[in-house]
């Protein structure tokens, strides 16, 4: 099966340094401004995610890529809640040895297999699946609304054994030729909502959809880091 992807990454108008880090098939970027529409196929079981890192300036950005450089790192086909597990030591290592009090990162990621695609999130990063006219959310928010606050994080990679057992969301569903999947920072969704993300992907060309809800998203103020992927199953 032959799939599409276009991705994006943008700094935004107001944060200082892009903090999301996309991860593509044999790569994973992290700059202030990147586009690219490429192709692969299904039987190289191939992985996509965004991350977007937290700790501001302290270290969000290296957050986000570290988890990156640990997927990379894992053998082929590794179950999304043990490359977690992995991810999350990697980070609190990093916080360790670094003398570093708070980071960490969100994570949504998708392997697409001939038969299924395997997802997985924690944190607010959102994976969809667009299947013809109908948008489904496949990920779960781990957040909390809190007085004073928009919204606070229940789970992220980048939290010590001793304080809490991360518990990242998963599942399947099986592929569709044509179906679209969407994975994106919060960034996007923070500030277009779900029925005019879902129009945009629908009534475009998968790469006119990606420049056109990041073009969005910057209009609407772009007060954070946007990164998305769409992809394409055909």
């Amino acid at each position: 099966m032959n799939i599409v992807y276009s991705a994006i990454s943008d700094r935004g108008r107001v944060r200082p340094e892009n903090q999301d880090t996309v991860f593509l098939p044999q790569r994973y970027v992290n700059e202030d401004h990147f586009a690219c529409t490429e192709t692969t196929d299904s039987a190289s079981q191939p992985l996509f995610a965004v991350f977007d890192g937290m700790g501001g300036a302290l270290c969000g950005k290296e957050a986000s890529v570290l988890a990156a450089q640990t997927l990379a790192a894992q053998p082929a086909g590794t179950p999304f809640e043990t490359v977690c597990q992995t991810m999350n030591d990697a980070i609190c290592r990093f916080m360790q040895e670094n003398g570093v009090k708070a980071m960490g990162s969100t994570a949504a990621m998708v392997r697409i297999r001939e038969d299924r695609i395997e997802y997985c999130n924690i944190g607010d990063s959102r994976i969809y699946l667009i299947d013809g006219l109908n948008m489904y959310r496949l990920s779960t928010d781990h957040t909390v609304e809190m007085p004073g606050f928009r919204k606070a994080l229940t789970q992220h990679l980048g939290v010590p054994k001793a304080e809490m057992l991360i518990e990242p969301h998963t599942g399947e569903t099986p592929v569709k030729s044509g179906g679209v999947l969407l994975l994106c920072s919060d960034g996007l969704t923070d500030f277009i909502p779900e029925p005019e993300i879902g129009k945009i992907i629908i009534t475009n060309a998968l790469a006119d959809a990606a420049e056109l809800l990041k073009t969005e998203a910057l209009r609407r103020g772009g007060k954070d880091n946007i990164s998305l992927i769409l992809i394409q199953m055909q």
